[in-house]
């Protein structure tokens, strides 16, 4: 965990370079899934995210999604439809999740040289700034957060030793699944959308 604050910077850095090359794109409105996903949910379609289809144009197929629509209504209820509030909240979610990769590639032996290539790689590709633009994908991002969480958790804890110590992997394990079907194991995803 020596390399934090390093990661931190450089994690700032690149967000930095990268939001002044694409400035002009945090005006962008909302496109395609954000419509109907980013919004305030009522109380029974918060309860239907255990059972059924939770958006009212019954687009979206039925799913166990606690955690994606927990996350929309948050967005939806705290920003409307303020376009740069959502920007700025998907930039959290990744520089959080940067971070968190950082710190497990810091643990698993990475030099900060070698942590530095592999972020400026992500940033620079078109997967990231997918996912900044596409504000209903912030669910993948909790997602990454999550299985990374899980991830850091279980090195520090075998590095530790003994079961008691593997503890923690157990929390931030079952967000990712309860995130939607793309994080889900395989033969369970099939399942439910028998």
């Amino acid at each position: 965990m020596r390399s934090a604050p390093k990661v931190a910077g450089l994690i700032v850095i690149l967000l930095l370079i990268w939001s002044t090359v694409f400035a002009f794109t945090f005006s962008y409105p909302f496109h395609w899934d954000d419509f109907h996903l980013i919004r305030q949910y009522s109380g029974a379609e918060m309860r239907s995210v255990f059972h059924g289809v939770v958006d009212p144009d019954k687009i979206e197929t039925p799913g166990l999604r606690p955690v994606s629509i927990l996350l929309y209504n948050l967005q939806g209820t705290l920003w409307g439809e303020n376009i740069l509030l959502h920007r700025v909240f998907m930039f959290f979610l990744l520089a959080l999740f940067l971070f968190l990769v950082g710190v497990l590639l810091s643990e698993l032996g990475l030099r900060f040289f070698q942590i530095a290539i592999v972020f400026a790689l992500f940033v620079s590709s078109r997967v990231f700034a997918s996912l900044v633009l596409w504000v209903s994908l912030s669910h993948l991002i909790l997602a990454y957060i999550f299985i990374t969480l899980t991830a850091l958790f279980f090195f520090v804890g075998f590095k530790k030793g003994g079961p008691a110590s593997l503890f923690p992997i157990f929390l931030p394990a079952p967000g990712a699944p309860l995130s939607g079907e793309e994080t889900t194991p395989c033969p369970l995803h099939f399942r439910s959308s028998w």
